[in-house]
């Protein structure tokens, strides 16, 4: 894969299905097929797509001039890649969240005076 595709995160599936309810399995095994089929589908694809023969096309195409403006429609359009506006937020809320719980595991144990 490259680095150009967006980054997928791996989901760790042993551990999320042991927090999956009984009465809800059928779903969660739904939901890692589908997974697992848009996954394999998508490091199937090539980085790049193929290569369009606008010759081919240009001996095709009874229309003159219709294939050079396909063809420069389509090398004018530039698809902008996704900006990651939330990332650090995230990353400081995440670790403020888990400086919170040590502080809280701190205070416990300090205040169970060595019951545990």
């Amino acid at each position: 894969m490259s680095s150009r595709r967006v980054a997928m995160k791996a989901v760790d599936w042993i551990a999320f299905g042991e927090r999956v309810p009984p009465n809800q399995r059928a779903m969660f095994n739904a939901l890692k097929t589908r997974s697992d089929a848009l996954t394999s589908k998508l490091t199937s694809l090539p980085e790049k797509p193929p290569a369009i023969d606008w010759s081919y096309y240009r001996k095709t195409i009874v229309k003159a001039g219709m294939v050079d403006e396909f063809e420069k429609k389509y090398n004018a359009i530039k698809v902008p890649e996704p900006i990651d506006t939330q990332g650090e937020k995230i990353n400081a809320q995440e670790q403020e969240a888990v400086s919170n719980f040590y502080l809280v595991l701190i205070k416990c144990a300090e205040e169970s005076n060595g019951l545990f």
